[in-house]
């Protein structure tokens, strides 16, 4: 509240100057003047405005004040001393902040018209060109109020909303439109556009051929998830040229190829050639993890393809084919040739042709000559012959077709006629002559003999010796005897018989020679070796073996030990005491491990020899190799034992598979101390792999990037790898920027870190992060702290210069400059402003007082006016005029101050 007594002073006060800025506006930015000899002189100037010591001009703070302490300046405002205060520039000290608005310091730049901020307000921060102070620390080029909205961004700052974040486009945008990644770590919110990675998505996923990239960013490796198809592993290794391409993949994540190999190659990745292979140099397509085949080379079979097709085998296209299993000729058989390989020959067949498999002929017709199935049989020797000259019999039996020869007779020609047969009357046959049927003579006997077949010779008593054909009887006894009669009865001669006693006995050796009169028969027995009504069937029996032969039959009866039919079989000697019946039979049952009613079947395959006398049956099993009650069939071929139905309980010790065992070890793995070389179940190696080979089944080749043949068993990685490579299994590289050691190696093999440090330019335990810009000679340490920096820069990673440095030379360890400030500064650092007005602006560097002070009293001779005296009085006058206005506003004031006190206190007491 102001008081009647206050108001008074103010109006005072206010009358001794002249208060309206249009009478003052002959000095621009002057607030208050009063005039003096006709020219107006100035008291105060507007902010940012001070007067010079004429008071002529209102002059930016920014020139250098005289020792006066006013600013040095000429009435056109222009500043006597070169240079400014900070944050002023021109030759009217113009404020930075009315070039470049907020900039708190700044410079012209020489030769130019253009101006650079060298320091912005609290607040603000530079644009890489220095000619805007903008707010957000990214911007390059700002607008809008307090230069608040960003349109350009500087490097490595991305644009978002009118705004420069560090995020970059390659974090997502929330829909909300909030921040995109965190402001101190630049970590995306949420998460990154597609194909870049990292936590702040800074690494783009550019491997070729690459759809989805795995980024670890510990280690910055980049490595492909999913390659294009086509392609495999962490850096798209494109799959092998001999993977099948039935799908768009081709080959998996670790070069499996998914639909198998081209024919002629094997192994997971199709890039082992079946040629290559171990005895598989005939194989057309090889089995893809065993080594055997599954198609040959024309020409070839069986499972190395090691076996030639057979030489019949009809050719296609130049060639033979047959089956891989058992050689079968896929084509047939070259015509005389049968068999599922063609090894048959079936040559006598008419028109060459017989079945594939047994042989037969398939026209029931053979070539002259020749009967059977497969006309393999000659005919009989004696066949007739056809009107060619030809000899041929039937089919199936082998009767000869057109008869016999001269001289014999029977379905087949092999029986002789009787050489007492008549010859024709021609007598142009080359034998005698019979019927074929029968073997009857077919033109009576000759002289002596009768039978229809001239067999028997006529008794001796006959005359002629002529007899009838049929009976034998004499035509004509000798004389003397009654041809009534026939011939004398009784007894015969021993060896005759008959009506007349003119036969001989037939057969020559009944005992005594003796045989019945009337038919011949050996009445009384025969002699040993012979049997038979007539003695004339030679016993079969054994001699050794036979107590006797039967007359009747012939049947042998054996001695004891010996068995058979014809007693020439010893007892089997399984026989408990060797005895048995003529059929074998054992008397008294079987030794042990022997059983059957002959005592022939052995026990040999049962545990201890041990099965039932009657069956065979084992009674304690089977031995290893054998199944089946009676312990007779063989376990397969791969079984080592197998159970009652022939299924496999043990593996042979080379293949696998249980219970088929059907499968062999792979050929890489080595044979164990006990013989065993894989897995019975899973085909798993139970030694070592061969050398470069890994894999349970030692079936994958270790990687090419290993330093020696020899890999990990289980998952192929080696020690150690190739110089320049690393990893477990040695896929992955070293940093290029690694410094190779003496030895060679440039990177740890499992970790990556660089063995002999980092080339010029890079730090870090791998080396992949790049040296401050501004390191002496792109050097430093582990930490990426610069060993030196260049010339105007200083501190741990050179990023501070030394702008307020004479020359720019500092100490780059603290910036402390070597040598002198430049104009207008001074302290170790020389970034402090001179506090005084200096000649030259140069200053104490410790203090920052002036060695040399601007003096001017009064302004030279030779540049004096009469005007500028009337200023130098006016100004005088001005100065006494302000020191004596000051000391009427004490006064005043203090006057005032007393009496409102006095008043307040006389308010008080009328309370």
């Amino acid at each position: 509240m102001l008081t009647p007594v206050l108001l008074l002073g103010v109006s005072m006060l206010a009358a001794l100057v002249v208060p309206t800025n249009a009478q003052c506006g002959q000095i621009n930015n002057c607030t208050q003047c009063f005039l003096q000899a006709g020219a107006y002189k100035c008291i105060t100037c507007h902010d940012g405005f001070a007067i010079n010591v004429a008071q002529t001009a209102c002059c930016s703070a920014g020139c250098y004040k005289d020792s006066y302490g006013f600013v040095a300046c000429n009435v056109n405002q222009t500043c006597v001393y070169e240079g400014c205060n900070t944050g002023f520039l021109g030759p009217k000290c113009t404020p930075c902040q009315s070039s470049i608005p907020h900039c708190d310091d700044c410079r012209a730049v020489a030769g130019s018209s253009k101006v650079e901020c060298l320091i912005c307000a609290t607040g603000y921060n530079r644009t890489t060109d220095a000619t805007q102070c903008c707010i957000n620390a990214g911007c390059d080029v700002c607008t809008g109020t307090d230069n608040a909205a960003c349109s350009v961004c500087k490097p490595g700052w991305f644009l978002y909303q009118n705004t420069c974040d560090q995020c970059g486009t390659t974090c997502v945008s929330p829909p909300n439109g909030t921040a995109r990644c965190d402001p101190v770590t630049g970590s995306c919110y949420y998460g990154c556009q597609p194909n870049y990675h990292g936590s702040k998505c800074q690494r783009l996923c550019n491997l070729a051929n690459c759809n989805t990239c795995s980024y670890n960013e510990p280690s910055d490796n980049l490595t492909c998830a999913v390659c294009v198809a086509g392609r495999y592993g962490p850096y798209c290794t494109p799959c092998n040229s001999n993977c099948l391409k039935d799908t768009g993949d081709i080959c998996i994540h670790n070069g499996t190829c998914l639909d198998g190999c081209r024919p002629g190659y094997r192994g997971d990745k199709c890039d082992v050639s079946c040629a290559a292979s171990v005895d598989l140099a005939n194989c057309a397509v090889c089995d893809r993890y065993q080594f055997s085949c599954t198609v040959c080379k024309p020409g070839f079979w069986g499972p190395k393809c090691q076996s030639t097709c057979g030489v019949n085998c009809v050719e296609f296209g130049g060639a033979r084919y047959c089956n891989i299993s058992d050689g079968t000729c896929r084509d047939g058989c070259m015509p005389t040739y049968f068999k599922h390989d063609c090894s048959g020959s079936c040559p006598n067949c008419a028109n060459n042709v017989c079945h594939r498999t047994t042989g037969t002929c398939l026209d029931p017709i053979c070539d002259s000559g020749f009967f059977g199935e497969t006309c393999n049989q000659s005919c009989p020797a004696y066949c007739g012959l056809d009107p060619n000259g030809l000899a041929y019999c039937d089919f199936t039996s082998g009767d000869c077709t057109y008869g016999c020869r001269d001289g014999y007779y029977g379905a087949k020609c092999t029986l002789g006629c009787s050489k007492f047969c008549k010859r024709s009357p021609a007598n142009t046959e080359k034998g005698p002559l019979c019927y074929q049927a029968t073997g009857n003579c077919l033109y009576a006997c000759e002289p002596g003999f009768y039978t229809p077949t001239c067999g028997a010779v006529c008794r001796s008593t006959c005359v002629d010796r002529t007899c009838d054909i049929n009976s034998g009887t004499c035509a004509e006894c000798d004389k003397g005897i009654n041809a009534g009669v026939m011939c004398p009865t009784g007894k015969c001669t021993p060896g005759y018989y008959g009506t007349t006693c003119e036969s001989r006995c037939p057969g020559a050796q009944c005992i005594n020679n003796m045989c019945n009169r009337q038919n011949g028969q050996c009445d009384n027995g025969c002699n040993t070796n012979y049997h038979g009504f007539y003695c004339t069937e030679i016993c079969r029996c054994n001699a050794g073996g036979t107590e006797r032969c039967e007359q009747a039959d012939g049947s042998c009866k054996c001695r004891t030990g010996w068995t058979g039919k014809l007693c020439d079989k010893f007892c089997n000697e399984g026989c408990l005491g060797s005895q048995c019946t003529q059929d074998g039979t054992c008397f008294n049952g079987c030794k042990p491990g022997y059983y059957g009613s002959d005592c022939s079947g052995t026990c040999d395959n049962c545990v201890g020899r041990n099965c039932s006398g009657s069956m065979g049956v084992c009674t304690n099993g089977c031995v290893a190799g054998y199944y089946s009650n009676m312990c007779n069939l063989a376990c397969p071929a791969e079984c080592k034992e197998c159970g009652s139905a022939g299924t496999c309980t043990k593996c042979k010790d080379t293949h696998y598979g249980l219970p088929a065992c059907n499968l062999p070890c792979s050929d890489n793995c080595v044979v164990t101390s006990s013989g065993r070389v894989c897995n019975e179940i899973s085909g798993t190696c139970l030694g070592d792999c061969k050398a470069g080979i890994f894999g349970a089944q030692c079936q994958t080749v270790c990687s090419v990037q290993c330093a020696t043949v020899s890999c990990d068993r289980g998952n192929g990685a080696f020690t150690p790898c190739k110089t320049g490579y690393r990893g477990a299994n040695c896929t992955a590289t070293c940093s290029g920027n690694c410094k190779p050691a003496n030895n060679g190696r440039t990177c740890g093999q499992l970790n990556g870190f660089c063995d002999n440090g980092c080339n010029t330019g890079f730090y870090g335990d791998d080396c992949v992060l790049t040296c401050p810009t501004n390191c002496a000679n792109k050097q430093c340490d582990a930490n990426g702290l610069c060993t030196g920096c260049t010339e105007g820069y200083y501190g741990s990673t050179c990023a501070n210069q030394c702008s307020g440095c004479f020359e720019l030379q500092c100490s780059s360890v603290n910036g402390d400059c070597k040598t002198k400030c430049v104009a207008g500064k001074y302290g170790t650092k020389c970034i402090s402003n001179c506090l005084e007005t200096c000649n030259d602006s140069t200053c104490d560097q410790t203090k920052g007082k002036c060695e040399t002070k601007v003096t001017y009293p009064t302004l030279p001779p030779a540049a004096s006016t009469a005007d500028d005296e009337e200023l130098s009085t006016g100004a005088i006058i001005g100065i006494a005029a302000g020191c004596f206005g000051a000391l009427v506003i004490i006064i005043v004031f203090a006057f005032c101050c007393f009496y409102q006190m006095r008043w307040q206190a006389d308010i008080m007491t009328r309370c």
